[in-house]
């Protein structure tokens, strides 16, 4: 990905956050799991069905520039959601401000293949805003990767998300399942920051 937004994940497709008014931040028993190298997610009910509102962070001890270039790479978006399987930037901005990605998935049988179309603007190094885009699969997500530097060399990256399943399923299992990719996305994350270029 590299000039975009994680498609790893849209997260990478399935996980986007809402515009929303204030941000998110751990609360104190969160920010003790981190501080001891934890991930932490959180995943609530959204207002439709099969969906979910994804708030999530991570600890990394690398510079934010070696995180945000994993997190742009789109080369390396099948070593952070193993069901990504094609990342490709269909449109960009010149200056590096904004992009649009597309991307193809597969979870697996019985689900069919599907595609995404996912734009993002960007405050380089520090944030990425994204929304999923009409004419793909993913109907709605709307999100944002935020990195925030800390003491002591460590960078917190929060991941938000407002995020509505391609397959109908009840609201608890989808909630499950956001929870347990966005974690194992922001592991790899981690592995990737910290195994370099």
């Amino acid at each position: 990905m590299k000039r975009g937004a994680p498609a790893a994940v849209c997260l990478a497709l399935a996980v986007a956050v809402a515009g929303a008014a204030r941000a998110w931040s751990p609360s104190p028993s969160a920010e003790l799991r981190l501080q001891q190298g934890g991930v932490v997610a959180e995943v609530h009910p959204g207002a439709a069905p099969s969906s979910g509102i994804i708030h999530a962070a991570i600890d990394i001890r690398a510079p934010a520039a070696a995180i945000w270039t994993v997190m742009m790479d789109c080369a390396r978006a099948s070593r952070m959601v193993a069901y990504v399987k094609q990342c490709k930037v269909v449109e960009a901005d010149p200056a590096g401000l904004w992009d649009v990605r597309e991307h193809l998935v597969e979870y697996g049988f019985p689900f069919p293949r599907l595609r995404s179309l996912v734009r993002t603007e960007y405050l380089p190094g520090r944030r990425a805003s994204f929304r999923c885009l009409p004419g793909g699969d993913l109907k709605k997500c709307d999100g944002e990767w935020r990195l925030e530097s800390l003491p002591d060399g460590v960078v917190r990256v929060i991941y938000e998300n407002r995020v509505v399943s391609p397959f109908p399923a009840p609201g608890f299992m989808v909630r499950r399942i956001f929870k347990k990719d966005v974690v194992k996305a922001l592991g790899n994350l981690r592995r990737e920051a910290l195994a370099g270029p």
